[in-house]
C-alpha cells in the first residue's frame, strides 16, 4: 500500500477507473435556484470520519482528510481504500462513522492530494489499515447474517402486492437482533451494504438518505415483473417479439399523427383496432415502473433488459439510458398522454401506490412504530376523524373590521385566495400606520383530529402542476374558505404598526371578521397605478391575451394602494439596512393558456390515439419580478405578518416552528462588506457578481428556538414564522391551531396544542418534505421549459418558424471550474443561459480547461435531453473562448 500511495506522486499515472467513472456524472444535487435557499442543512464531516461515498454506480470507502470551500459549497477530500484522495460533495456520502481515526493521525496525513513525505505515507497507510479492518469485519458479518438478511424482504414487504412499503437500516438491524436497541457499527454497515446491493427489492431514498437511512421496498408485483421481463429478454421469448413489432407499428402511426395535429387542441380517443395482451400489459407495467427518479448511488434494476428492448424497437436516444426514452415511447404507444410530464406523473403514481409521501426523519421513531408523517395529530376535543367543529371556538375573540376595505391581490387565475390587506391610518400619528394582514381561516371549521388534517399533514402543501393542481385541502368539501367578495368571512389577522423608518413599533394577533373585500390582480393594479415592474422576456413570443387586465380604481382605493406601497417600501428598506440580500438569477416560468387538460384514465387493454398539444408560454425573469409593484406590496406584507407571528409566540413563551437562516460563513473578513456593498438599494445582487466573493450561504432550517433570518434581514430576537398560507401549506395550518389555543388559554401553564417534542419531530420532517417539494416544482417547470425549446427547434427544422431564431444568440455564464469527463473526453462546466433562464452543461474539448468562473461565452446548443433532470448541453461558438 505504501508503494501504491507513493506511486500516485507520479504525474503520468492516470486516476483509477473507479475514480474516472465516479466523476463521469455531474453532481446530481446542484442547481443555482436551490443551493442557497435549501431547507436541509448540509452535514459537515470532520476529519477522521469513515465514509462510504456513492455516485455513478461506484462505491468507495475512505476516511475524510479535510474539506475546503469551493464555489459556495464544502468539498470533502477523502482518502479512499485505493490510496487516492477523492474530492466529492457531502451529498455523495451514504454511510459515516465519526471519529473513526484520531485527529492527530489525520493531521500527519497532510492536506495534499498526493503525499509529500515518508511521514505522510506511513500515516496514510495506517489510516487505510484501520479502514480495511472495518471493511473485513463488515464482510464477515454479512456472511454471518446471510440467512436472516434474506428474510427482510418477505417480512417487511407490503401485503398488497401492488403497494410499496419502507424500511430503515436501523429497523432492519433491530429485526436481525431484536434484543439490541443499539446495533453495532459493524452490523449497521453490513445491513446497509446488503440493502444497497439488493437493488431489485430495495430502493434507497434519493434525497435525504444519510438523514433517513430509508429504503423503499418494491411491491412484489414489480419484483415479479422484473424477473419475468428479464427472462423474456434472455430467452428471446416470442411474446416479447410480438410486443416489439406491435410497438413499432403504434409508434410509426403516432409520429405521423403528432405532426398532423402539432398545433391542434388536445384530444384523444381509444384505438379500436389494436389491443394489448396480458403479456403486453406486463411489459408496459415494467416500463412504467422505470419512470421513477433514481440517483446513481445504486445499480439500476431495469437497465440491461430495458436497453435491449428499447434498442430492438429503435428510434429513441439511448445515450443516457434514463427514463426520457421510455416516457416518449409510452406516449407514442398510446399509454401515457403527451400533456403529462415525468415529474407530475411520478407524483401521481407515488400517491396512488402509497410511497414517497410518508418520510421518516429518524429511525428511533420506527422503534415506536410510527413516523412523523403519520403521527396522529393530538386532538384536544372529543371529535372523531370525520367531525368538523360544530361552532367557531374563538367566536368571542373575533374583532369585527366592519367596512374597512380588504384588498385581495393575486394572479388572475388564482383559486386559493388566502390573504388580504388593509391599511389603517392613525389620526394623531401621521407617519405611522397599522398594516392588517387578513388570512383565510380554515381552522375555524377544521380540527386537527379530522382525517383531512392527517391527509394534509402527509401532503405537506398544495402542488401546482401546469396540467393540474393538487390542493392541500379539498376546499369544496366543507364550504368555500377562500376570501371572496360580498360576504362576511372569518380570518386570522396579523397587524403591525409601522413607523416612518420601516420598523415594527407594535403588533396584534387576533381572529377577525372582514366584510368589505375587493379582489384584484397584480397586473391590473400595476397598470392602474402606473407602477414600473420588470417586464418578462418571452424568447419564443407571447400571445395577445397575456397583456395586463385594466382595473378601474376609485380615489379611495388609489390612496390605499399608494400607502400600502409606501409602507412596503419602508419595511423593505429597513430589512436591507439590516443586511437583507436577494440573489438575482434568471429563471423560467411556463404558463398554460388553459387549465382544462384532458384527464385520461389509465390505459386498460387498448392504446389511446393522441392529438394536439397544450398552448404554453415561455417567460423569463428574475427575483425582481416578485419584489416590484403590487407583488412587492403583497410579499412585504406577508413577511411582516410572519414576523408578527414570531413575536406573538416569543412574548407568550409558546413553542412554534420558525424558519431560521444563520449568517453565511465568509472566508475573509472583508468578504461580508464586499457582499453587502455589491447589493443595490433594494438589496438585489446578481448571482454572477457574487462568484468571486468568498461566501458560504447557510441553508434555511426549521427549529423551535428563535433565531435570525439573515437573508431577509430579520434580527435574531424577532424571528420568522410562516402563517400566511393555511390553504396551501400544512405548517401554516398547524401554526393557526397553535395560536388559537394560546389565545383561548393564556393563563394555562402550557398554552399549546402541540408540545415541543412533537413540534421538533415535525420540524425535521417538514424540512425534508419542503426540500422534496421544491425539487418537484422546479423539475416540473424545467421539464416543460425544455419541451418548449425542443419543440421550437423541431419547428425551425421543419421550416414552420420564420424570422430571427432566439437560439442563435445564446450566451452561457460559467458558474464553476471544469471537471474532466474521461468518458466523453471533454471538460464540463456548470453554466446558466440567461436568455432562456435555464441551467446548462457547457462542454469544451481538451485544451479548453481554463475558462474562468463568471466568463460570458457565446454558445450553441449541442444536445437537449428531457427526463427527470432535463439538461441542455452547449458548446462554445468558434472564437468565443
Amino acid at each position: 500500500m505504501a508503494r501504491a500511495i507513493q506511486g500516485l506522486r507520479n504525474p503520468t499515472i492516470s486516476p483509477s477507473l473507479d475514480k474516472q467513472q465516479f466523476y463521469s456524472n455531474p453532481v446530481e444535487d446542484w442547481d443555482p435556484n436551490l443551493q442557497q435557499l435549501d431547507v436541509v442543512g448540509k452535514q459537515r464531516f470532520k476529519p477522521g470520519t469513515m465514509v462510504e461515498i456513492r455516485r455513478s454506480e461506484i462505491t468507495a470507502h475512505g476516511v475524510v482528510l479535510f474539506d475546503i470551500p469551493i464555489e459556495g459549497q464544502w468539498v470533502v477530500h477523502t482518502l479512499t481504500s485505493g490510496g487516492e484522495v477523492w474530492a466529492h460533495g457531502e451529498q455523495d456520502v451514504m454511510f459515516a462513522v465519526s471519529e473513526f481515526v484520531p485527529i492527530d493521525l489525520i493531521k500527519r496525513c497532510g492536506v495534499n492530494l498526493v503525499v509529500q513525505s515518508d511521514a505522510e505515507t506511513y500515516a496514510r497507510v495506517e489510516v487505510l489499515r484501520r479502514l480495511r479492518g472495518l471493511v473485513v469485519a463488515q464482510e464477515r458479518k454479512l456472511v454471518e447474517l446471510f440467512y436472516p438478511l434474506r428474510q427482510i424482504y418477505e417480512h417487511f414487504k407490503h401485503r398488497d402486492p401492488k403497494q410499496w412499503s419502507e424500511i430503515t437500516t436501523d429497523r432492519a438491524a433491530r429485526f436481525l437482533d431484536p434484543n439490541s436497541q443499539t446495533p453495532s457499527v459493524v452490523t449497521m454497515f453490513a445491513v446497509h451494504s446488503y440493502l444497497f446491493a439488493r437493488y431489485r427489492q430495495f430502493v434507497a431514498d434519493r434525497m435525504n438518505f444519510l438523514t433517513t437511512r430509508a429504503f423503499w421496498i418494491r411491491p412484489q408485483q414489480d419484483v415479479d415483473d422484473i424477473s419475468a421481463v428479464d427472462s423474456m429478454v434472455l430467452d428471446k421469448d416470442p411474446r416479447l417479439e410480438s410486443f416489439i413489432q406491435k410497438a413499432k407499428r403504434l409508434i410509426a402511426a403516432a409520429k405521423l399523427r403528432t405532426l398532423k395535429t402539432w398545433r391542434q387542441p388536445m384530444s384523444y380517443e381509444q384505438d379500436l383496432e389494436n389491443k394489448f395482451t396480458p403479456d403486453d400489459m406486463r411489459i408496459i407495467r415494467y416500463m412504467q415502473s422505470t419512470l421513477r427518479q433514481q440517483r446513481t448511488i445504486q445499480a439500476n434494476a431495469y437497465i440491461v433488459s430495458l436497453a435491449t428492448i428499447m434498442k430492438r424497437i429503435g428510434g429513441y436516444d439511448l445515450d443516457r439510458y434514463d427514463s426520457d426514452g421510455v416516457f416518449r415511447l409510452l406516449v407514442d404507444m398510446g399509454v401515457l398522454s403527451p400533456w403529462q410530464d415525468q415529474v407530475s406523473y411520478e407524483w401521481s403514481a407515488s400517491e396512488s401506490l402509497g410511497w414517497q409521501q410518508k418520510m421518516q426523519t429518524s429511525d428511533d421513531l420506527s422503534a415506536r412504530g410510527a413516523s412523523p408523517a403519520s403521527l396522529p395529530l393530538p386532538p384536544r376535543r372529543p371529535l372523531g376523524p370525520n367531525d368538523f367543529y360544530s361552532h367557531d371556538v374563538v367566536d368571542s375573540l373575533r374583532h369585527d373590521f366592519g367596512d374597512m376595505p380588504v384588498y385581495v391581490i393575486d394572479d388572475v387565475q388564482a383559486h386559493e385566495l388566502d390573504d388580504g390587506l388593509s391599511i389603517e391610518r392613525i389620526p394623531n400619528e401621521p407617519d405611522n400606520f397599522w398594516l392588517h394582514v387578513h388570512i383565510a381561516d380554515p381552522t375555524s371549521v377544521l380540527p386537527p383530529s379530522h382525517f383531512l388534517a392527517q391527509r394534509a399533514l402527509d401532503r405537506n402543501q398544495t402542488s401546482y402542476f401546469i396540467n393540474r393542481t393538487i390542493p392541500l385541502l379539498p376546499l369544496d368539501s366543507f364550504g368555500s374558505l377562500s376570501l371572496r367578495e360580498n360576504a362576511s368571512q372569518r380570518v386570522m389577522t396579523f397587524s403591525a404598526k409601522t413607523g416612518s423608518d420601516g420598523r415594527i413599533l407594535d403588533y396584534r394577533v387576533r381572529p377577525g371578521i372582514v366584510k368589505n373585500v375587493h379582489i384584484v390582480n397584480y397586473s391590473g393594479i400595476d397598470s392602474a397605478m402606473q407602477w414600473d415592474v420588470p417586464p418578462f422576456s418571452y424568447p419564443f413570443g407571447v400571445s395577445k391575451g397575456s397583456q395586463p387586465l385594466p382595473l378601474d380604481l376609485d380615489e379611495s382605493m388609489r390612496s390605499d394602494m399608494s400607502l400600502l406601497r409606501e409602507i412596503a417600501t419602508r419595511v423593505s428598506r429597513n430589512r436591507v439596512k439590516n443586511g437583507a440580500v436577494t440573489m438575482l438569477n434568471p429563471f423560467v416560468t411556463i404558463s398554460a393558456k388553459s387549465e382544462n387538460f384532458p384527464q385520461v384514465p389509465p390505459c386498460p387493454t387498448a392504446p389511446y390515439l393522441w392529438s394536439g398539444f397544450p398552448q404554453l408560454e415561455y417567460g423569463v425573469n428574475d427575483q425582481r419580478a416578485s419584489e416590484s409593484g403590487a407583488r412587492l406590496v403583497v410579499a412585504e406584507s406577508m413577511r411582516t405578518a410572519s414576523r408578527v407571528a414570531s413575536m406573538f409566540f416569543r412574548d407568550r413563551g409558546v413553542p412554534t416552528i420558525r424558519r431560521v437562516v444563520q449568517q453565511p460563513t465568509f472566508l475573509k473578513e472583508e468578504d461580508q462588506e464586499r457582499l453587502l456593498t455589491a447589493r443595490d438599494e433594494s438589496g438585489f445582487l446578481h448571482l454572477f457578481d457574487s462568484l468571486d466573493i468568498g461566501v458560504m450561504f447557510s441553508p434555511a432550517e426549521y427549529r423551535l428556538a428563535i433565531g435570525p433570518h439573515w437573508v431577509l434581514g430579520i434580527p435574531e430576537d424577532e424571528g420568522y414564522v410562516r402563517v400566511t398560507s393555511p390553504l396551501r401549506r400544512f405548517n401554516d395550518l398547524l401554526t393557526h391551531w397553535q395560536i388559537k389555543y394560546a389565545l383561548l388559554a393564556p393563563t394555562h401553564p402550557s398554552p399549546c396544542m402541540f408540545d415541543n417534542a412533537w413540534l421538533t419531530q415535525f420540524a425535521r420532517n417538514l424540512a425534508m418534505k419542503e426540500r422534496r417539494d421544491k425539487r418537484i416544482a422546479l423539475g416540473h417547470e424545467q421539464y416543460w421549459a425544455h419541451v418548449l425549446v425542443e419543440r421550437w427547434m423541431k419547428e425551425r427544422h421543419l421550416g414552420w418558424r420564420d424570422g430571427p431564431d432566439p437560439l442563435d444568440s445564446l450566451t452561457a455564464i460559467v458558474l464553476s471550474h471544469s471537471v474532466f469527463n474521461s468518458y466523453r473526453q471533454q471538460y464540463q462546466y456548470h453554466a446558466l443561459i440567461p436568455e432562456l433562464g435555464l441551467k446548462a452543461r457547457l462542454a469544451a474539448r481538451v485544451g479548453a480547461d481554463t475558462i474562468p468562473v463568471g466568463a460570458k461565452i457565446a454558445v450553441k446548443i449541442q444536445s437537449l435531453a428531457l427526463g427527470f433532470t432535463p439538461l441542455i448541453t452547449v458548446v462554445p461558438k468558434p472564437g468565443s473562448t
